[in-house]
């Protein structure tokens, strides 16, 4: 497989681009989890992100969004 010129030798990074990045998702619960991901996002690199992605799991209920909507500040 070719890589992008723009990308990272991270292992962590390598695998979201030629395993998850540009994939169709129709699972519901796959896409909320993205869209939490990518509102975590804004202001950090999405590798921070990535390497970041189980902790998040764990504070978001696994993005369970039933669980998410009943989370209080």
């Amino acid at each position: 497989m070719n890589e992008c010129a723009f990308g990272t030798k991270d292992p962590v990074y390598l695998n979201y681009h030629d395993h998850v990045w540009g994939q169709p998702l129709y699972d519901s619960k796959a896409l909320f989890k993205l869209l939490a991901l990518e509102s975590q996002h804004a202001g950090l690199s999405w590798l921070t992100i990535l390497k970041k992605k189980e902790a998040y799991e764990e504070a978001f209920y696994d993005f369970e969004p039933e669980k998410v909507a009943q989370m209080t500040a």
